[in-house]
């Protein structure tokens, strides 16, 4: 792609590179897409919109499932910041690095990042933006766990650089959960923990209530789980154990679910064949909360009332998150794991005809009802951006204004989207 802007029609918002854009809902004509090949030039780029009151958005990997990533008629795309070196302990690696490409480098260093994201087409800064939940989260909370510096391109003060002990501005807490309303991430640090652990897979179907299992998981050996269903009445519950026998095969855990997610796209792609649909007939949602786990119950029985959609494509997904991965998010106020309580997630995943999308919708607004009447959360606020009355709702009045406190110290209310 060249480095300058390109004008996309519709049509060619369904072509690569953005024909894997989950939300799948183009809102402008044409689509003027940049690409910054340095930080200096996206600095610039930003102070240009700025000055020319033009608004933006952000596209990582196109993994976008709450239309973000072409809600504006102008799109700033990370593709060259992809530097990968593992050094001294440390991950250091480019914001629009796919994570594929960042399990295969920590492959060949011998080096273990606990939590990585199993959409391999996603980009590092946007799993971290959104917290970066993985099925090792069940002991290791998050991305944001391993987290120790993060830059971010600004309008007002360049290339601004936070870390874990040195925030003065507060971009380091506010990042994970951010969705890209603080700026692009162009690099982050991570520590890799020193061991590579070596997993064995188990797998197994189980019918009992989501809660019961869930709490049997937390007691258990399982270093990473993910649970699937296609009818909340079974579970395939994959867990991950450490290798303790000779004889048992290790498998790379971030492979395996960079696998599993291709797997789960091919079969979408056979069902859209089947009904003989393109990408521009359907709509993707996804819809994700955490709750305490002692509530998962009532929540699932929601789901069970309002979630199914007949004829769609659909999956649903579950986590869980001991006590001690939960206090590991309490550093950052927009994470919606953030809390003292042993905790679950429970989401679906639905591709739909466009036909359908204003019946489902009111479904999903009582689902948001329910989970914040549980006291839970929800994961990546929907499938559109966030009105500041919802994300009130979700963290009060004092996060939303240090929120848009920090935006506008930033520069980056003029030209982002916030909640």
């Amino acid at each position: 792609m060249a480095r300058c802007a390109l004008s996309l029609t519709t049509e060619a918002l369904n072509s690569e590179p953005s024909r894997s854009d989950h939300a799948l809902v183009p809102t402008a004509e044409k689509l003027q897409c940049y690409v910054p090949s340095n930080p200096s030039a996206l600095v610039d780029l930003m102070r240009h919109l700025v000055e020319g009151r033009t608004r933006a958005c952000l596209r990582g990997g196109g993994c976008s499932t709450h239309g973000r990533s072409i809600a504006e008629p102008v799109q700033i795309q990370l593709t060259d910041f992809n530097e990968l070196r593992v050094e001294a302990g440390y991950l250091i690696a480019g914001g629009g690095t796919r994570l594929k490409d960042v399990a295969a480098c920590l492959r060949q260093a011998k080096a273990w990042l606990p939590v990585l994201p199993s959409s391999p087409k996603a980009t590092l800064g946007g799993a971290l933006a959104a917290g970066g939940f993985g099925p090792a989260s069940l002991r290791r909370g998050g991305l944001f766990a391993a987290l120790e510096e993060v830059a971010i391109a600004t309008p007002t003060k360049g290339v601004l650089r936070a870390a874990r002990d040195d925030d003065p501005h507060g971009v380091f807490a506010m990042m994970p959960g951010s969705l890209g309303a603080l700026g692009p991430i162009i690099e982050a640090k991570f520590l890799l923990d020193p061991t590579v652990p070596e997993f064995v897979k188990l797998e197994d179907q189980d019918t009992r209530p989501l809660q019961q299992i869930a709490q049997d998981l937390i007691d258990g050996p399982s270093g990473a789980v993910l649970l699937v269903s296609t009818d909340l009445k079974k579970w395939r519950v994959q867990s991950f154990q450490a290798k303790v026998e000779r004889s048992d095969l290790p498998i790379d855990l971030h492979s395996e679910m960079h696998a599993r997610e291709t797997a789960y796209q091919d079969t979408e792609a056979r069902w859209l064949m089947s009904k003989g649909l393109r990408l521009e007939d359907v709509t993707r949602l996804w819809v994700d909360f955490m709750v305490p786990l002692e509530r998962l119950d009532e929540l699932q029985a929601e789901f069970s009332d309002r979630a199914h959609v007949a004829g769609a494509f659909q999956v649903f997904n579950a986590m869980v998150f001991d006590a001690e991965a939960t206090a590991s998010a309490s550093q950052f106020p927009l994470l919606p794991l953030a809390g003292e309580w042993t905790s679950a997630s429970l989401g679906t995943y639905i591709t739909l005809e466009r036909s359908q999308s204003e019946q489902v919708s009111s479904s999903l607004d009582a689902l948001r009802a329910k989970a914040l009447e549980v006291g839970g959360r929800q994961y990546l606020h929907g499938p559109h951006p966030t009105c500041p009355t919802f994300f009130e709702k979700q963290f009060g009045r004092s996060a939303l204004t240090k929120l848009d406190k920090l935006r506008r110290t930033l520069g980056v209310d003029m030209i982002l989207d916030g909640f």
